[in-house]
């Protein structure tokens, strides 16, 4: 009865700490959902660093072969061709140039999770409470059914010695 009550309070004590461990623990659910949402906000950088790699690849590939491109950027500079003219003109707003973003530094947000260590000791304590608590109510119940046995043998005994007395007076 002592091995199945011990038993019994492993179990209960295992069934916390894998509870435990797999909702809030290291690499429970909620860990699992912080490093998911951390993954995707890398894959949507990385996927935006990968368009202007694109991006740039193109005007790179376009510079070193196509002249009219390369004319192009020479007067977004203010160099002027050999048969052309300057003409300056003020007052109007200048053309903006197109300034790649080159990204941010991202680092990787810590994930919140118990440590394996609380989850262990938790279920510990409640198997130990467990057994403690099976022990208690098994000496509680052994005390109560020996009162009502003791209370159950005296009335017996007190019953057969007022039939024997009964007899004798009657005798």
């Amino acid at each position: 009865m002592v091995k199945m009550k011990i038993l019994l309070a492993l179990c209960a004590g295992t069934a916390v700490y894998v509870f435990i461990s797999l909702l809030v623990g290291q690499d429970g659910f909620i860990a699992a959902k912080q490093m998911t949402s951390q993954q995707q906000l890398i894959s949507a950088r990385v996927s935006k660093l990968e368009a202007i790699h694109d991006s740039l690849q193109i005007e790179y590939t376009a510079l070193q072969s196509d002249p009219e491109v390369i004319a192009s950027y020479a007067r977004k500079l203010g160099f002027v061709g050999a048969d052309e003219r300057l003409i300056k003109v003020t007052g109007l707003p200048s053309r903006e140039t197109l300034v790649y973003d080159q990204g941010t530094v991202f680092k990787r947000d810590a994930v919140v999770a118990l440590p394996e260590w609380i989850c262990k000791v938790a279920g510990i304590i409640v198997g130990c409470l467990s057994l403690i608590s099976s022990l208690l109510l098994e000496l509680a119940h052994e005390r109560a059914s020996r009162r009502v046995h003791g209370f159950t043998h005296l009335s017996l005994a007190d019953g057969a010695a007022s039939l024997g007395q009964a007899e004798l007076h009657t005798a």
